[in-house]
Protein backbone atom coordinates (compact mmCIF):
# COMPACT_ATOMS: atom_id res chain seq x y z
CA UNK A 1 0.00 0.00 0.00
CA UNK A 2 1.64 3.68 -1.00
CA UNK A 3 1.47 6.37 2.01
CA UNK A 4 -1.00 8.42 1.32
CA UNK A 5 -0.06 12.28 1.70
CA UNK A 6 -2.69 14.69 2.45
CA UNK A 7 -2.28 18.45 2.75
CA UNK A 8 -3.56 19.70 6.32
CA UNK A 9 -3.40 19.64 9.94
CA UNK A 10 -3.07 16.10 11.14
CA UNK A 11 -5.04 16.78 14.26
CA UNK A 12 -8.07 17.84 12.37
CA UNK A 13 -7.97 13.96 10.40
CA UNK A 14 -7.65 12.21 13.93
CA UNK A 15 -9.73 8.89 13.45
CA UNK A 16 -10.48 6.44 16.20
CA UNK A 17 -7.92 3.91 16.59
CA UNK A 18 -4.88 6.32 14.60
CA UNK A 19 -1.36 5.86 15.97
CA UNK A 20 0.54 9.12 15.36
CA UNK A 21 4.02 8.82 14.84
CA UNK A 22 6.50 11.28 15.14
CA UNK A 23 10.35 12.14 15.83
CA UNK A 24 11.93 13.30 18.94
CA UNK A 25 15.26 13.86 20.25
CA UNK A 26 17.56 12.32 22.52
CA UNK A 27 18.35 15.15 24.77
CA UNK A 28 14.75 15.81 26.57
CA UNK A 29 14.04 18.44 24.58
CA UNK A 30 10.61 19.44 23.54
CA UNK A 31 9.14 22.78 22.62
CA UNK A 32 10.00 23.09 18.84
CA UNK A 33 8.57 21.72 15.39
CA UNK A 34 5.40 19.41 15.60
CA UNK A 35 5.79 18.72 19.18
CA UNK A 36 4.01 22.33 20.39
CA UNK A 37 0.87 21.49 18.27
CA UNK A 38 1.08 18.05 19.61
CA UNK A 39 1.32 19.14 23.30
CA UNK A 40 -1.84 21.04 22.60
CA UNK A 41 -3.75 18.07 21.27
CA UNK A 42 -2.26 15.55 23.87
CA UNK A 43 -0.88 17.42 27.12
CA UNK A 44 0.32 13.84 27.76
CA UNK A 45 2.46 13.01 25.07
CA UNK A 46 4.93 15.50 26.31
CA UNK A 47 4.58 14.64 29.91
CA UNK A 48 5.43 10.67 29.20
CA UNK A 49 8.18 11.70 27.17
CA UNK A 50 9.68 14.02 29.91
CA UNK A 51 9.23 10.90 32.44
CA UNK A 52 11.21 8.63 30.34
CA UNK A 53 13.97 11.17 29.57
CA UNK A 54 14.38 12.37 33.65
CA UNK A 55 13.39 8.44 34.97
CA UNK A 56 13.91 5.07 33.23
CA UNK A 57 11.60 3.50 35.80
CA UNK A 58 7.66 3.29 36.01
CA UNK A 59 7.14 7.15 37.11
CA UNK A 60 3.59 7.65 34.73
CA UNK A 61 1.03 9.58 36.81
CA UNK A 62 -1.85 7.36 37.38
CA UNK A 63 -3.70 8.49 33.80
CA UNK A 64 -0.81 7.88 31.34
CA UNK A 65 -0.30 4.46 30.70
CA UNK A 66 2.94 4.28 28.64
CA UNK A 67 5.05 1.62 27.35
CA UNK A 68 8.98 2.13 26.10
CA UNK A 69 10.75 -0.50 24.07
CA UNK A 70 14.00 0.14 26.18
CA UNK A 71 15.92 2.95 28.46
CA UNK A 72 15.31 6.49 27.17
CA UNK A 73 17.82 6.97 24.10
CA UNK A 74 18.66 6.63 19.95
CA UNK A 75 15.99 4.19 18.22
CA UNK A 76 13.44 3.50 21.31
CA UNK A 77 9.94 4.68 20.85
CA UNK A 78 7.48 4.94 23.49
CA UNK A 79 3.93 4.36 23.25
CA UNK A 80 1.39 6.68 24.90
CA UNK A 81 -1.45 4.51 24.79
CA UNK A 82 -3.81 6.55 26.98
CA UNK A 83 -4.26 10.54 27.53
CA UNK A 84 -6.12 13.21 27.84
CA UNK A 85 -6.94 16.05 25.33
CA UNK A 86 -5.81 19.99 26.61
CA UNK A 87 -9.28 20.73 27.66
CA UNK A 88 -8.69 17.91 30.26
CA UNK A 89 -12.06 15.92 28.74
CA UNK A 90 -11.68 12.67 28.00
CA UNK A 91 -11.38 11.40 24.65
CA UNK A 92 -14.83 9.53 25.22
CA UNK A 93 -14.34 5.89 23.84
CA UNK A 94 -11.85 6.90 21.01
CA UNK A 95 -8.56 4.76 21.51
CA UNK A 96 -5.73 6.76 20.30
CA UNK A 97 -2.01 6.41 20.80
CA UNK A 98 1.07 8.68 20.30
CA UNK A 99 4.97 6.96 19.60
CA UNK A 100 7.33 9.13 20.83
CA UNK A 101 10.38 7.45 18.31
CA UNK A 102 13.52 8.98 19.63
CA UNK A 103 15.41 9.70 16.30
CA UNK A 104 17.07 12.96 16.59
CA UNK A 105 20.59 13.10 18.13
CA UNK A 106 20.26 16.69 19.43
CA UNK A 107 19.00 19.15 18.03
CA UNK A 108 19.42 21.64 14.83
CA UNK A 109 22.39 24.00 15.35
CA UNK A 110 25.63 25.32 13.88
CA UNK A 111 27.74 22.92 14.63
CA UNK A 112 24.87 19.82 14.42
CA UNK A 113 23.14 20.76 11.10
CA UNK A 114 21.42 17.29 10.57
CA UNK A 115 20.76 15.65 13.56
CA UNK A 116 18.66 13.07 12.23
CA UNK A 117 19.78 9.36 12.61
CA UNK A 118 18.51 7.38 9.81
CA UNK A 119 19.36 4.08 11.36
CA UNK A 120 17.69 4.91 14.42
CA UNK A 121 14.27 5.95 12.80
CA UNK A 122 14.67 2.60 10.89
CA UNK A 123 15.06 1.03 13.86
CA UNK A 124 11.82 3.01 15.82
CA UNK A 125 9.55 2.44 12.69
CA UNK A 126 11.07 -1.90 12.78
CA UNK A 127 9.64 -1.05 16.89
CA UNK A 128 6.40 0.46 15.93
CA UNK A 129 5.50 -2.65 12.91
CA UNK A 130 6.27 -4.65 15.33
CA UNK A 131 3.99 -3.02 18.51
CA UNK A 132 1.08 -1.62 16.08
CA UNK A 133 -1.87 -4.11 14.74
CA UNK A 134 -1.41 -4.11 11.09
CA UNK A 135 -4.98 -2.96 10.67
CA UNK A 136 -4.63 0.55 12.46
CA UNK A 137 -3.93 3.88 10.58
CA UNK A 138 -0.48 5.23 11.12
CA UNK A 139 -0.33 8.83 10.83
CA UNK A 140 2.32 11.48 11.00
CA UNK A 141 3.53 14.75 10.10
CA UNK A 142 6.77 14.93 7.12
CA UNK A 143 8.93 13.90 10.62
CA UNK A 144 12.50 13.93 10.57
CA UNK A 145 12.47 16.32 7.50
CA UNK A 146 12.07 19.55 9.25
CA UNK A 147 14.05 20.40 12.39
CA UNK A 148 16.18 16.98 12.37
CA UNK A 149 17.51 18.22 8.81
CA UNK A 150 16.30 14.92 7.12
CA UNK A 151 16.03 14.29 3.79
CA UNK A 152 12.00 12.99 3.44
CA UNK A 153 13.08 10.91 0.39
CA UNK A 154 15.11 8.73 2.49
CA UNK A 155 12.42 8.53 5.37
CA UNK A 156 9.98 7.77 2.80
CA UNK A 157 12.34 4.54 1.77
CA UNK A 158 12.26 3.59 5.84
CA UNK A 159 8.87 3.82 6.17
CA UNK A 160 7.95 1.86 3.19
CA UNK A 161 11.03 -0.70 4.44
CA UNK A 162 9.83 -1.28 7.68
CA UNK A 163 5.95 -0.30 6.97
CA UNK A 164 4.98 -2.47 4.13
CA UNK A 165 1.45 -3.02 3.32
CA UNK A 166 0.60 -0.37 5.86
CA UNK A 167 -2.00 2.29 5.98
CA UNK A 168 0.65 5.26 6.32
CA UNK A 169 -1.08 8.81 6.28
CA UNK A 170 1.46 11.95 5.91
CA UNK A 171 0.25 15.56 6.63
CA UNK A 172 1.99 17.94 5.65
CA UNK A 173 0.92 21.96 5.27
CA UNK A 174 3.22 22.98 2.68
CA UNK A 175 2.42 23.00 -1.18
CA UNK A 176 5.15 20.88 -2.12
CA UNK A 177 7.23 18.26 -0.19
CA UNK A 178 10.38 18.55 0.82
CA UNK A 179 12.85 16.19 -1.07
Amino acid sequence: MPIEYIKGNLFEHVQDRDVIIHCCNNIGGWGSGFVVPLEHFAPISKIAYKCWFNNPGDCYPKNIRAVASGIFGLGQIQVVEHFYYADNSSPDGVDIKIVNMIGQNGVIGPDNPTPIDYEAIKSCLQKVAERIPNDVRIIAPLFGAGLAGGKWTLIEKLIHETLPGRNVVIFHLEDVLPL
